[in-house]
């Protein structure tokens, strides 16, 4: 027999307050995928606690304040949407100096709307306008691309950047060009 053990109330607001504080002390260490995940996350737990219980209302928005801030744009897209559609159901408190302004009070989202919209089931990402799992060769390229385009790998399209140095450089690469000047004249 199988014994299943349920939090009560109280003791889910308290483990997923630990859980956001170790979300975003984390956050900036993450890779892309767990950075929307995060995200996802800190928007789930402002629109689903409440007023119940305990709610790091703080660390949900810095969470997703660090996201709609992050370099990789997959991260700051997912950031802003969902930041857009929590404040626009139960407003922002922290943070919302680059956000929209929270709707007028009959033009506002209502929670249960944006609960819907936060746990819809998006699809997956795919290489083809319409994919097809049968129908899946090497010469296809995601759609939207250049490649995909001119119907080709686009060659030369991206320089990768070198390798970063394991040594530093000489500190005269980084001197301004008219102290090098004159160094070199001797002046």
């Amino acid at each position: 027999s199988s014994s299943s053990t349920k939090l009560d109330d109280s003791s889910q607001s308290k483990l997923r307050g630990e859980i956001i504080r170790l979300v975003d002390r984390g956050f900036t260490y993450m890779s892309p995928v767990e950075k929307c995940q995060a995200i996802h996350f800190a928007a789930k737990t402002l629109l689903f606690s409440g007023s119940r219980g305990f709610t790091p209302i703080g660390l949900c928005e810095h969470v997703l304040s660090m996201g709609r801030i992050d370099v990789h744009p997959d991260v700051k897209d997912r950031a802003r949407m969902e930041s857009s559609i929590v404040n626009a159901s139960i407003g922002l408190q922290h943070d919302s100096d680059n956000m929209d302004p929270q709707p007028a009070a009959g033009m506002s989202m209502n929670v249960d709307t944006a609960k819907k919209l936060i746990l819809s089931r998006k699809p997956a990402p795919s290489f083809l306008a319409v994919q097809d799992e049968d129908v899946v060769d090497k010469s296809t390229f995601r759609f939207g691309t250049l490649s995909s385009l001119v119907g080709h790998q686009a060659r030369g399209a991206y320089v990768p950047l070198p390798r970063w140095s394991d040594k530093n450089s000489p500190k005269a690469l980084r001197d301004p060009i008219d102290d090098v000047k004159q160094q070199v004249s001797g002046v």
